[in-house]
């Protein structure tokens, strides 16, 4: 959703999966492989933008599956996102 935080997660504990090592990309926003096969992006979307997700893998031999998994992000007014 637009102005929304999502994350974008390959991990396993997050509900995604990876056969072989993975770079997790939002085009022209941000990028990550800090965790090999289970890479984990959190980013805000713009409001008016639209946005390219891309899966690739390290090497120009990674062939594989991989399950993605994204969920967004809610702030919590209460507990101010659990600082308090």
């Amino acid at each position: 959703m637009a102005g929304d935080a999502c994350e974008l997660s390959l991990r396993a504990a997050d509900g995604g999966t990876a056969n072989v090592d993975r770079v997790l990309e939002v085009v022209g926003v941000a990028s990550n492989d800090d965790c090999g096969r289970a890479s984990r992006l959190d980013f805000t979307s713009a409001a008016t933008a639209t946005r390219t997700l891309r899966v690739r893998g390290c090497s120009v031999n990674a062939q594989g599956s991989f399950t993605l998994a994204c969920r967004r992000m809610l702030s919590d007014p209460i507990f101010r996102n659990g600082s308090d």
